[in-house]
């Protein structure tokens, strides 16, 4: 995983020089050793022409390759890769797009505390997106979210207070949580 760290560093330019083909050659290299994220990440930048010449055909087996690893450890039980496998079906990375796939394998993994997880199902129910609207679902997965201190999660559980979905409207509380979501950890 350290290569995986590495690669998004140099693809980034955070804390070292940003460099393209350098960050490419790693995320190839820990998609050949199975780090799905990886693969994930070579079929987003061949996709959309980042920093490689756009392939959708290796666009395409990147995300298939990606969506395999992450199926089979999330019918293992691995809350990440549940996450990840849900994203998959969201984002139709190696998947068809499907969001009651999707919602299904996020809820798993939101089921075990990730707190991305529990954002991504109380965006769904926010949305009534693979499974029936529902705000006061939605404000309930986004306080777990938010109570493990995720940022997007916190932003969320804010808007919900300052339009009253879900909620009793209270600015008050709205920017509480607008404020947390601003806090480094």
């Amino acid at each position: 995983m350290a290569h995986l760290c590495l690669a998004d560093c140099r693809f980034t330019g955070r804390g070292v020089d940003q460099d393209y083909p350098k960050a490419i050659e790693l995320y190839q290299e820990c998609a050949n050793r199975g780090i799905a994220q990886a693969s994930l990440h070579l079929a987003q930048c061949y996709e959309n022409g980042e920093s490689v010449k756009q392939d959708l055909t290796t666009a395409v087996i990147s995300a298939w390759r990606a969506a395999a690893m992450f199926r089979q450890l999330a019918n293992e039980g691995h809350a990440e890769s549940q996450f990840w496998y849900g994203c998959c079906y969201y984002y139709r990375r190696g998947e068809s797009k499907d969001n009651v796939e999707a919602f299904r394998w996020l809820s798993k993994a939101a089921e075990q505390g990730n707190s991305y997880a529990q954002l991504m199902v109380g965006k769904f129910y926010y949305a009534g997106r693979g499974t029936a609207k529902d705000f006061g679902k939605a404000v309930e997965w986004f306080r777990k979210s938010a109570e493990q201190g995720n940022r997007e999660g916190r932003n969320e559980l804010g808007g919900c207070y300052k339009r009253g979905n879900g909620v009793t409207k209270d600015i008050q509380k709205a920017n509480f949580w607008y404020g947390k979501s601003m806090e480094l950890e």
